[in-house]
């Protein structure tokens, strides 16, 4: 069985398979507004923990908030009226085989377990990877939370959405690209787009783009813009890795579409030819 390896603080490992996740209950959903938002922070990614902290500060909005350390986690994770954020790192492997790249992940917890893997998981969130630069997280992280907020109101609205994939979730967002333009940056794509398909298959709404135009987008929210972000290990082999696709709303944040691929001779590290079809197909409709 493949398994996804959570490295929280290290030498601390925790191992968690698809099937050990715990998923909140109905009335963990509806007592996380009643809670503290406890966001652990270790000195481990000293820039991406204060961009963060920043976003936060600035956008969340759901419950109260508390920055703490391991000590205090780990004194307070039996608390069920705290929640806990942790940035946390993962690697894929298989079987007993050496873990292959880390990836980061925003971690949201309910509280009231004996230890972290003991506690119901509201998101798990890539956010990061190794070998990608650290400009890119950083300039989304108040998309992050925004998503991170979305995502439990939603589920509070409908609790058996807790349950779903983020796949299988936020796939049926992509009509919200109806209307909109997109942005993807050059080296994020797995084939050449040429200019016919930018005139007819996209009409005319997909940019071909440097990382600095998707900088200007998402600092000036501009209207309109939905950016592609993916995740995969820019280095070495891409053996039992994966790769993360998303798009976000530059001016509202929505998560429009996500997907996970398994990265392998037929699917390479990026958005894939036919994700841009599908991307197309809304992309020539109009409001």
């Amino acid at each position: 069985m493949k398994k996804i390896l959570l490295l929280l603080w290290l030498p601390v490992a925790i191992t968690l398979s698809a099937q050990e996740r715990i998923m909140p209950t109905a009335e963990q959903i509806e007592r996380f507004s009643r809670t503290t938002l406890n966001v652990v922070l270790t000195g481990e990614n000293i820039l991406l923990e204060a961009a963060l902290k920043d976003a936060l500060e600035s956008k969340w909005k759901l419950t109260p908030l508390k920055f703490i350390d391991k000590v205090e986690f780990d004194a307070n994770v039996g608390d069920a009226n705290r929640t806990f954020l942790l940035l946390v790192g993962g690697s894929f492997q298989k079987g007993e085989e050496e873990k292959l790249f880390v990836y980061t992940f925003l971690n949201l917890l309910m509280g009231g377990g004996v230890s972290l893997d003991k506690l119901s998981e509201f998101l798990l969130l890539p956010v990061s990877c190794d070998g990608q630069s650290i400009d890119k997280p950083l300039l989304f992280m108040s998309a992050f939370v925004d998503i991170m907020q979305r995502h439990v109101l939603s589920i509070q609205q409908n609790p058996k959405l807790a349950k779903q994939k983020l796949d299988d979730r936020y796939n049926k967002n992509i009509e919200r690209l109806v209307g909109r333009h997109l942005m993807l940056v050059k080296d994020d794509i797995t084939y050449t787009v040429t200019e016919e398909e930018m005139a007819q298959s996209f009409n005319g709404r997909l940019r071909i783009v440097e990382d600095g135009d998707v900088e200007q987008a998402m600092t000036a929210e501009a209207k309109n813009q939905v950016i592609g972000l993916t995740l995969y290990p820019r280095v070495g082999s891409p053996k039992h890795t994966f790769c993360y696709n998303m798009l976000i709303a530059a001016d509202t944040h929505e998560l429009i579409y996500f997907k996970r691929h398994k990265v392998n001779k037929k699917q390479e590290q990026g958005f894939l030819k036919e994700e841009l079809k599908r991307f197309g197909i809304y992309l020539r409709k109009s409001k």
